[in-house]
């Protein structure tokens, strides 16, 4: 439900970071990403710090096994545990990690399941006994099928558990979304071909990466099409519109966070701020959180390819 949490446990004089993971990321490779909180973590704190990077949902992916960034004379390890691959015994003895024990290795994930909630059944309290039930359903729904967690849980996923109801909210506005979306690509899908002849394919794949709201917009404006021009010059004018919005965004964003940082930002360096890309924008939102004076700034952007 949180994205980029990372969660730690500060011990008498050692941190233990613990980062779960569902997918292998697409952008920065996770032990780039272990190294960046490592760093924020001991700059914070100043703690000898023990990474342990959790795999939830086997895959083939090589990435799963990496276990260090290396690059030059910068080497940072850390420890990885892929649930797959765990033994569930001292899982089960333990009912707060009995949510985990379902994703273990097992010759029968299907008994596995079974015997975790025979396991549940044992707990008396009835709160404890929902609420780890709620997150045993959550954490099987990665492996199994919703219909078996279903019959083998009774109760959990309480209508008053804060999770669920975030969960539930978001199932609805997704489903909400998803249906309007629908709805204005089959309405446009039938008017465009009366409008400008056929719709190349290429056109259609670009047609699905449109907002509700654009699509909106798309419906009232197709009334003027007459070739697949002018529906390839709406479709480069929303594109190029989308991105100024995302820029001007994160600009925004990075114009309110650098003062707290490192104090009023001079006019010249703002310009050259105006000239970064997004994912250049992107880059700095993530490194600003280290900098403390001006200079760090400075440097930043002259490290900058040309």
């Amino acid at each position: 439900m949180r994205a980029d949490s990372v969660t730690f446990l500060r011990l008498a004089d050692r941190i233990l970071h613990l980062e779960f993971q569902v997918k292998v990321p697409q952008n920065k490779p996770m032990p780039l990403r272990m190294l960046n909180y490592w760093v924020r973590l001991y700059w914070q704190h100043n703690l000898p710090i023990t990474q342990v990077l959790i795999w939830l949902k086997e895959t083939k992916n090589p990435a799963v096994l990496e276990t260090e960034f290396q690059l030059e004379s910068v080497r940072c390890g850390f420890q990885v545990v892929r649930m797959w691959e765990q033994p569930p015994e001292a899982l089960l003895q333990t009912p707060a990690l009995l949510p985990m024990a379902v994703l273990c290795q097992a010759e029968n994930p299907t008994g596995l399941l079974s015997q975790v909630a025979n396991e549940v059944a044992k707990i008396e309290q009835p709160e404890e006994r929902e609420e780890i039930i709620t997150s045993t359903q959550l954490l099987a729904g990665l492996r199994f099928n919703p219909d078996l967690i279903r019959n083998l849980f009774q109760g959990g996923l309480m209508r008053e558990s804060t999770v669920f109801q975030e969960i539930l909210q978001e199932g609805r506005v997704l489903g909400r979304g998803e249906g309007r979306i629908e709805g204005e690509l089959a309405m446009i899908y039938r008017q465009l071909p009366r409008r400008i002849g056929t719709v190349a394919p290429e056109l259609q794949q670009r047609l699905l990466q449109l907002s509700a709201s654009q699509l909106e917009d798309l419906g009232e404006a197709l009334l003027d099409f007459s070739t697949p021009e002018d529906l390839i010059a709406w479709l480069n004018q929303t594109e190029a519109t989308r991105i100024e919005g995302r820029q001007e965004g994160s600009l925004a964003t990075i114009y309110r966070q650098l003062p707290r940082r490192i104090g009023t930002v001079a006019p010249e360096l703002q310009q050259r701020l105006l000239q970064l890309s997004i994912p250049q924008l992107e880059d700095l939102g993530e490194a600003l959180l280290d900098f403390s004076t001006p200079e760090d700034l400075i440097a930043w952007l002259d490290r900058l390819p040309e």
